[in-house]
């Protein structure tokens, strides 16, 4: 009789066990299925100068209680700049993050990966991407080739080549400089108090005249930017005697980099640069609230080059 009875508690016990292996797979498997997934979606990886293209990050599996510390978008990061960013509720466990990109500034960026934390500690990461940024539109060029990886080369090198090619750079070195510096100490000169004030004045009644302009037409968008871009360009050459007007923005920034009266003012006149070069060669139009300022922005970096001048004098 007693083993009978232990017979039956074994049984019940075995029976216990399978529920509990049972329940634990179930429960596995649940945690699974609901377990966060996070993709990217991306319109284009490939821009011109100030196209915006919309980023997308989709999270499955999530509640937003669980979020401790959600993703964190700067303004602007690695040459890309985020305009904006937005995020839907889907359902109760999808979570839709949108964002709008664009860039002045041409090359090969990363947007890097961006990370959320949950409140269990466990973190959510996305991928970087990649996004190539042109000054034109190449998607109609039958000859644009993109670019292709770097091959590695085995140098061979030949001492007395190199030598020479050294010697020849040092000698050209010091004759450039001692041009440059003999040149500069017989021309150099300061622009007298009337001729700056004559071409300081000129320039703001182009400015006003500009202001004037149709800020809505997109051709007459072009030209503002156009003219401006110019005009200052041709005031500040004259402010600090050179000749600029044969040399790229990219150029031109390298050779007035460091004049300007202050940082700030040097980095507001190089932004409204990129941003002239991004109406005139990439079509950017950039909205009417923004074309009206720069007017006060030229005139403001042109007052500040104006008065740097005169105490000099």
């Amino acid at each position: 009789m007693r083993k009978r009875q232990w017979s039956m508690v074994n049984g019940e016990l075995s029976m216990l066990y399978i529920k509990l292996i049972v329940f634990s797979c179930t429960l596995m498997m649940s945690f699974n299925l609901y377990a966060q997934q996070v993709s990217t979606i991306i319109s284009k990886d490939k821009i011109v100068l100030g196209e915006q293209i919309s980023l997308q990050i989709k999270i499955e599996g999530l509640s937003p209680a669980s979020i401790k510390q959600d993703f964190v978008f700067p303004d602007s990061i690695n040459h890309l700049e985020i305009l904006s960013d937005s995020v839907q509720t889907i359902n109760t466990s999808t979570l839709l993050y949108t964002l709008t990109l664009t860039s002045f500034d041409s090359g090969y960026w990363q947007l890097p990966a961006f990370e959320m934390t949950l409140f269990d500690e466990r973190k959510l990461v996305t991928e970087p991407l990649w996004i190539t940024v042109m000054p034109v539109d190449v998607s109609t060029m039958v000859d644009y080739h993109d670019i292709k990886d770097i091959l590695e080369v085995k140098p061979e090198n030949n001492w007395w080549i190199i030598a020479a090619i050294v010697a020849l750079a040092l000698v050209s070195l010091f004759g450039f400089l001692w041009f440059h510096n003999n040149k500069s100490a017989t021309q150099q000169a300061i622009v007298p108090v009337a001729n700056l004030e004559k071409l300081y004045n000129s320039f703001l009644q182009h400015l006003s005249k500009l202001e004037g302009s149709d800020q809505k037409d997109r051709s007459s968008i072009v030209n503002i930017y156009k003219e401006s871009s110019n005009a200052i360009r041709t005031f500040i050459d004259a402010a600090y005697f050179q000749n600029t007007a044969h040399l790229t923005t990219g150029e031109y920034m390298l050779k007035v980099k460091g004049k300007f009266p202050d940082i700030a003012t040097e980095n507001t006149y190089f932004q409204f640069l990129r941003l002239s070069d991004a109406v005139k060669f990439a079509k950017y139009i950039p909205p009417a609230e923004e074309t009206r300022t720069i007017f006060t922005t030229l005139r403001n970096i042109a007052s500040e080059v104006y008065q740097q001048n005169k105490v000099k004098n």
